[in-house]
Protein backbone atom coordinates (compact mmCIF):
# COMPACT_ATOMS: atom_id res chain seq x y z
CA UNK A 1 0.00 0.00 0.00
CA UNK A 2 2.67 2.26 0.69
CA UNK A 3 4.59 1.34 -2.42
CA UNK A 4 1.52 2.90 -4.20
CA UNK A 5 1.14 5.63 -2.89
CA UNK A 6 4.65 6.32 -3.84
CA UNK A 7 4.23 6.02 -7.12
CA UNK A 8 0.70 7.66 -7.05
CA UNK A 9 2.33 10.57 -5.85
CA UNK A 10 5.23 10.58 -8.26
CA UNK A 11 3.45 10.04 -10.93
CA UNK A 12 1.11 13.14 -10.10
CA UNK A 13 4.61 15.12 -9.44
CA UNK A 14 5.75 14.37 -13.23
CA UNK A 15 2.05 15.03 -14.63
CA UNK A 16 2.35 18.42 -13.52
CA UNK A 17 5.12 20.05 -14.15
CA UNK A 18 5.77 21.78 -17.57
CA UNK A 19 8.39 20.20 -19.64
CA UNK A 20 11.63 22.10 -19.48
CA UNK A 21 14.63 21.15 -21.17
CA UNK A 22 16.91 19.27 -19.60
CA UNK A 23 19.19 22.62 -19.37
CA UNK A 24 16.35 24.45 -17.59
CA UNK A 25 16.19 26.99 -20.38
CA UNK A 26 13.33 26.40 -22.57
CA UNK A 27 9.92 24.68 -22.13
CA UNK A 28 9.69 22.14 -24.82
CA UNK A 29 6.31 23.25 -25.50
CA UNK A 30 7.56 27.23 -25.63
CA UNK A 31 9.32 26.35 -29.44
CA UNK A 32 7.84 28.32 -32.37
CA UNK A 33 8.09 25.45 -34.86
CA UNK A 34 8.48 21.17 -34.36
CA UNK A 35 9.76 19.07 -36.99
CA UNK A 36 9.95 15.11 -37.28
CA UNK A 37 12.78 13.69 -39.19
CA UNK A 38 12.97 10.27 -40.76
CA UNK A 39 13.90 8.11 -38.41
CA UNK A 40 17.72 6.56 -39.18
CA UNK A 41 19.28 3.60 -38.49
CA UNK A 42 22.74 2.63 -36.80
CA UNK A 43 22.33 -1.10 -38.08
CA UNK A 44 21.10 -2.63 -40.99
CA UNK A 45 17.03 -2.47 -41.38
CA UNK A 46 15.46 -4.16 -44.00
CA UNK A 47 13.83 -0.87 -45.84
CA UNK A 48 9.78 -2.40 -45.58
CA UNK A 49 10.50 -2.48 -42.10
CA UNK A 50 11.92 1.21 -42.08
CA UNK A 51 8.90 1.99 -44.17
CA UNK A 52 6.87 0.82 -41.59
CA UNK A 53 7.98 2.69 -38.66
CA UNK A 54 8.45 5.87 -40.06
CA UNK A 55 4.11 5.62 -41.41
CA UNK A 56 3.47 4.58 -37.95
CA UNK A 57 5.46 7.38 -36.09
CA UNK A 58 4.33 10.22 -38.53
CA UNK A 59 0.69 8.79 -37.62
CA UNK A 60 1.04 9.30 -34.32
CA UNK A 61 2.86 12.52 -34.06
CA UNK A 62 1.80 14.21 -37.03
CA UNK A 63 -1.48 15.56 -35.85
CA UNK A 64 0.04 16.71 -32.46
CA UNK A 65 3.01 18.19 -34.14
CA UNK A 66 0.27 20.13 -36.54
CA UNK A 67 -1.27 21.42 -33.67
CA UNK A 68 1.96 22.61 -31.48
CA UNK A 69 3.41 24.64 -35.21
CA UNK A 70 -0.59 26.41 -34.79
CA UNK A 71 -0.09 27.10 -31.29
CA UNK A 72 3.44 28.18 -31.67
CA UNK A 73 2.66 31.63 -33.34
CA UNK A 74 1.87 33.05 -29.80
CA UNK A 75 4.23 35.68 -28.30
CA UNK A 76 7.27 34.17 -26.71
CA UNK A 77 7.47 31.21 -28.96
CA UNK A 78 10.89 30.97 -30.77
CA UNK A 79 12.94 28.12 -31.91
CA UNK A 80 12.67 24.73 -33.55
CA UNK A 81 12.71 21.45 -31.93
CA UNK A 82 13.88 18.58 -33.82
CA UNK A 83 12.61 15.16 -33.27
CA UNK A 84 15.17 13.21 -34.31
CA UNK A 85 14.73 8.99 -34.04
CA UNK A 86 17.74 6.10 -34.62
CA UNK A 87 17.39 2.64 -34.82
CA UNK A 88 20.15 1.43 -33.05
CA UNK A 89 19.14 -2.64 -32.73
CA UNK A 90 17.12 -4.57 -35.02
CA UNK A 91 16.27 -8.13 -35.16
CA UNK A 92 13.02 -8.39 -37.21
CA UNK A 93 11.60 -12.03 -38.42
CA UNK A 94 9.69 -12.00 -41.59
CA UNK A 95 6.22 -13.29 -42.15
CA UNK A 96 7.59 -15.95 -44.58
CA UNK A 97 10.60 -16.91 -41.92
CA UNK A 98 7.49 -17.29 -39.44
CA UNK A 99 5.80 -19.46 -41.81
CA UNK A 100 8.63 -21.94 -42.44
CA UNK A 101 10.56 -21.65 -39.02
CA UNK A 102 7.92 -21.01 -36.79
CA UNK A 103 9.57 -20.25 -33.52
CA UNK A 104 12.85 -21.81 -34.65
CA UNK A 105 13.41 -18.50 -36.53
CA UNK A 106 13.36 -16.71 -32.59
CA UNK A 107 12.36 -13.99 -31.18
CA UNK A 108 12.34 -10.26 -32.80
CA UNK A 109 13.64 -7.26 -30.98
CA UNK A 110 14.18 -3.96 -31.63
CA UNK A 111 16.16 -0.59 -29.91
CA UNK A 112 16.06 2.56 -30.79
CA UNK A 113 16.57 6.13 -29.34
CA UNK A 114 14.57 9.73 -29.50
CA UNK A 115 16.44 12.60 -28.97
CA UNK A 116 14.53 15.71 -29.03
CA UNK A 117 17.37 18.53 -30.65
CA UNK A 118 16.86 22.74 -30.53
CA UNK A 119 17.74 22.70 -33.98
CA UNK A 120 19.41 26.47 -34.00
CA UNK A 121 22.01 25.16 -31.28
CA UNK A 122 22.31 21.85 -32.40
CA UNK A 123 22.08 20.39 -28.36
CA UNK A 124 20.25 17.21 -27.45
CA UNK A 125 17.37 18.65 -25.07
CA UNK A 126 16.34 15.06 -24.00
CA UNK A 127 16.71 11.71 -25.12
CA UNK A 128 15.34 8.37 -24.24
CA UNK A 129 15.70 4.86 -25.24
CA UNK A 130 13.39 2.08 -26.29
CA UNK A 131 13.32 -1.29 -26.65
CA UNK A 132 10.39 -3.63 -27.60
CA UNK A 133 10.28 -7.67 -28.06
CA UNK A 134 8.33 -9.91 -29.65
CA UNK A 135 8.21 -13.90 -28.42
CA UNK A 136 9.07 -16.40 -31.22
CA UNK A 137 6.74 -18.96 -30.58
CA UNK A 138 3.83 -16.25 -30.70
CA UNK A 139 4.99 -15.00 -33.51
CA UNK A 140 4.40 -18.50 -35.27
CA UNK A 141 1.25 -18.85 -33.99
CA UNK A 142 0.29 -15.86 -35.28
CA UNK A 143 1.73 -15.99 -38.50
CA UNK A 144 4.21 -13.28 -38.04
CA UNK A 145 1.26 -10.53 -36.18
CA UNK A 146 3.32 -10.61 -33.27
CA UNK A 147 6.66 -8.78 -34.60
CA UNK A 148 4.72 -6.93 -36.57
CA UNK A 149 2.72 -5.21 -33.91
CA UNK A 150 6.55 -5.10 -32.10
CA UNK A 151 6.97 -2.42 -34.96
CA UNK A 152 3.90 -0.34 -34.10
CA UNK A 153 4.54 -0.79 -30.24
CA UNK A 154 7.79 0.80 -30.89
CA UNK A 155 6.79 3.35 -32.73
CA UNK A 156 3.77 4.31 -30.37
CA UNK A 157 5.81 4.46 -27.77
CA UNK A 158 7.96 6.71 -29.09
CA UNK A 159 5.44 8.80 -30.26
CA UNK A 160 3.77 8.90 -26.87
CA UNK A 161 6.85 10.10 -24.87
CA UNK A 162 7.54 13.15 -27.25
CA UNK A 163 3.85 14.16 -26.71
CA UNK A 164 3.94 13.38 -23.04
CA UNK A 165 7.27 15.24 -22.84
CA UNK A 166 6.00 18.54 -24.85
CA UNK A 167 2.97 18.25 -22.26
CA UNK A 168 4.69 17.80 -19.39
CA UNK A 169 2.65 14.04 -18.82
CA UNK A 170 3.60 11.27 -17.43
CA UNK A 171 6.13 9.88 -20.01
CA UNK A 172 4.73 5.64 -21.28
CA UNK A 173 6.86 2.63 -20.44
CA UNK A 174 10.20 2.63 -22.94
CA UNK A 175 10.67 -1.13 -22.60
CA UNK A 176 7.80 -3.79 -23.24
CA UNK A 177 8.07 -7.76 -23.58
CA UNK A 178 5.19 -10.20 -23.87
CA UNK A 179 4.16 -11.45 -20.37
CA UNK A 180 5.24 -14.52 -19.65
CA UNK A 181 1.78 -15.95 -19.18
CA UNK A 182 1.17 -15.41 -23.21
CA UNK A 183 4.67 -16.76 -24.04
CA UNK A 184 3.56 -20.18 -22.05
CA UNK A 185 0.13 -20.22 -23.18
CA UNK A 186 1.63 -20.20 -26.80
CA UNK A 187 3.60 -23.23 -26.33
Amino acid sequence: MKHALWVSALCLAGATGMAIAEDGAHPLSAYAHYELHDITADVKVHPKVMDKLNTELKLKLDGPMARWNQQAGQAGHAGTLAVEVSITDMKFVSGGKRFWAGGFAGDSHAAGVVRLVDKDSGKVLQSQNFINHANGVAGAWSFGATDNGMLDHLAANMGDWVIAVHDGSAPPPTETFEKEEKKAAAN
